[in-house]
Order: C-alpha cells, then sequence, then structure tokens
C-alpha cells in the first residue's frame, strides 16, 4: 500500500501519484522507475507539451515563464510599442486580460465623467485610448511579472513543467467578463446620454421660461421704484412668482431706518399690498396694542419672514442652475440697486 505524502503540501498521494493534485508539485521520490522514464519524455526536445499554444517545455529561462503567464498575443504585448487592441476597447482589454480592479475603476471614472463632466467626455475617450494604446503593454508586463514572483515563490521546489503550467492557468484571458463588462457598460452610457438629451431639452425650455420670468419681473421691479425713488432709496428688490401673480418686495431705506415695501399684480395691475415702516413702533407697545394693530403687526411680520424665505429660495435656486440641476421654473429672483437703478 502506497503511503507516500506530498513532500510540499503533505496531502496524501495515491499510489504510483506523480503530481499532488492539490498543489501540483511534482514528487519525484514516490515516482517507479518506469514513471520516471516516461516524465523524462516530457522534458525531450523533440516531445514538447503546449496549453493555450505556449510552449512548457522545461527550460530555466524566466521569459518563458512570461510567455506561458501572456500566452495570446505574447509578441504584441512583449515586443511592441503600440497596442491597437487596448487602444479601440481601453479599460474593457484590462478587464480581459484579466485586470479586474483596473479594469472596473477604469470603466467606472469613464462613467461618472460622462455623467458629470459630459462637455469633456469625448477628450476624455480619446486621451484614455491614446494613453492605454501607448502604455499597456508596459503596465502589462510590469503586472505579469509580479504575478509569476508569486507563483514561483508559493510554488517554490515544483518543477518548470508545473511553474509553466500554473503560469498559463493564472494568466491568459478571460472573454466572458469583459463581454460582460462591455454590454453593461454600454447600456449604463446609452442610458446617461438619453438623460442628457432629456436634460438639454429640458434646460432649453427652462431658460426660456426663466428669461421670460426675469424680464417680467425686473421691469415690474423698476415700475415700482420709479414712483418712489424720489423719497426713497432701494437696496434690493425681490420678486417672487406664486400662481401666475407677481409679488414686489423693495428693500428701501428712509431716514436711516430700513423697512421692506411690498406690491402684488393683480389683474394686470400692481397694487400696494403693505409695508414694514413702523414695525418697530408697534413692536415697543405690545402692551398698549389694539386687536387690530395686532393683526396688522402680523402682517408686517410675515412680509419680513417672506422677504427672508424667498430670498433663500431664490439664491438656492440659482446654486442649482449652476450644478445643471433640475429645479423647474424659476420662480424668485433677487435684484441688487445696481441693477434697479440702471
Amino acid at each position: 500500500m502506497n503511503n507516500m505524502k506530498c513532500q510540499k503540501c503533505g496531502k496524501k498521494l495515491r499510489k504510483n501519484e506523480l503530481f499532488c493534485t492539490m498543489c501540483g508539485y511534482y514528487n519525484a521520490n514516490s515516482a517507479s522507475d518506469d514513471q520516471e522514464k516516461d516524465f523524462d519524455l516530457l522534458n525531450d526536445d523533440d516531445n514538447d507539451v503546449e496549453i493555450d499554444n505556449v510552449s512548457l517545455d522545461d527550460s530555466n529561462d524566466e521569459p518563458d515563464f512570461l510567455e506561458c503567464f501572456i500566452g495570446e498575443d505574447y509578441n504584441l504585448i512583449k515586443k511592441s510599442k503600440f497596442n491597437i487592441y487596448s487602444f479601440i476597447f481601453n479599460y474593457i482589454y484590462f478587464i480581459y486580460r484579466k485586470m479586474y480592479l483596473i479594469g472596473i475603476l477604469g470603466l467606472g471614472v469613464t462613467l461618472l465623467v460622462a455623467i458629470f463632466l459630459s462637455n469633456y467626455f469625448t477628450i476624455f475617450i480619446l486621451i484614455s485610448m491614446i494613453v492605454m494604446g501607448l502604455f499597456f503593454n508596459k503596465i502589462y508586463v510590469f503586472y505579469a511579472n509580479m504575478k509569476i514572483d508569486k507563483i514561483l515563490k508559493q510554488y517554490s521546489g515544483s518543477d518548470n513543467y508545473t511553474l509553466k503550467k500554473i503560469c498559463a492557468e493564472k494568466g491568459g484571458v478571460n472573454f466572458i467578463p469583459a463581454i460582460v463588462s462591455y454590454f453593461a457598460f454600454l447600456v449604463l452610457l446609452v442610458i446617461n446620454i438619453f438623460n442628457i438629451g432629456y436634460k438639454a431639452k429640458y434646460v432649453s425650455k427652462y431658460f426660456s421660461q426663466n428669461n421670460e420670468n426675469k424680464a417680467n419681473c425686473l421691469s415690474l421691479v423698476k415700475t415700482v421704484y420709479k414712483d418712489i425713488s424720489k423719497s426713497h432709496k432701494v437696496n434690493e428688490a425681490l420678486c417672487n412668482i406664486r400662481n401666475n401673480d407677481y409679488y414686489i418686495y423693495l428693500k428701501l431705506v428712509n431716514d436711516n431706518d430700513n423697512f421692506i415695501l411690498l406690491y402684488k399684480t393683480e389683474d394686470g395691475n400692481l397694487i400696494y399690498i403693505n409695508d414694514t415702516s413702523n414695525i418697530n413702533l408697534l413692536r415697543n407697545n405690545m402692551d398698549n396694542l389694539s386687536a387690530s394693530d395686532i393683526e396688522m403687526l402680523k402682517e408686517k411680520e410675515k412680509i419680513i419672514d417672506d422677504y427672508s424665505r424667498y430670498t433663500t429660495k431664490s439664491k438656492k435656486e440659482d446654486q442649482d442652475i449652476l450644478k445643471r440641476k433640475d429645479t423647474g421654473e424659476k420662480l424668485n429672483y433677487l435684484f441688487l440697486r445696481d441693477e434697479i437703478i440702471r
């Protein structure tokens, strides 16, 4: 009965078993004389064994390990300065060559550029194609040599036949992940392009509406200020659009006292609503106010609150426009003094 164990990993070997099925190590001491002779035939110059078209002869030259690892297109990758496949397929070719992490990260960055920097997407793709075409071979040979060094350390003591077989299995190509990644990327890219087209149409309508709204708002603000400019100075103005009506808030200065004046459009006319000119007086006499005075105070305070709230909304809308977010129709416009008196 055979009680031999693998000299490398300790796995129990079957009778007359030469290669360990666990680690691939060749256990020469477990072989019979006839088996030794049979195995020696593998090293004969006239009996080279090929895996994936790569010779597995028992040469000790390290470049043979690299050829086994690269396999397909060895001459293109090792000897050429430009890789046409990486130029065309870009990061998909990394995945095809089993460099999954770089390939997936590259596709992710490409998709982010398409989404958030769409104006520069074509330039990004062209630069990526050129860079990948020029530098892929160097990157891949460096990567392959690192993998080979790891294999040689992990399976130290194994014969060259076993090492080359392992290199061929660890390296080479993998078609399925590459094609899956390619189609997944195309689907995401098409969805994004469709979304960009939709946004472009939406933004065109968006700016058309807002230009009209802004022009109307500024015209109304100037109309109101023209009537009161003799006795008041304007700091800024706000236009808020609600239910197709325009609410015009003018922040004025009169005798060093800031207050807000409110007008509203109604049936095509501008009508005065209220102002906050004497709000401090009402606040200081809360104990002596009548019911009507308290109601008046509430209305004036509401003007101040509305002015603050719609000013904040206007600034938020402007930020969203700069970030190209879908804000819908812009409904709040803040005008500074220079715009009003121009």
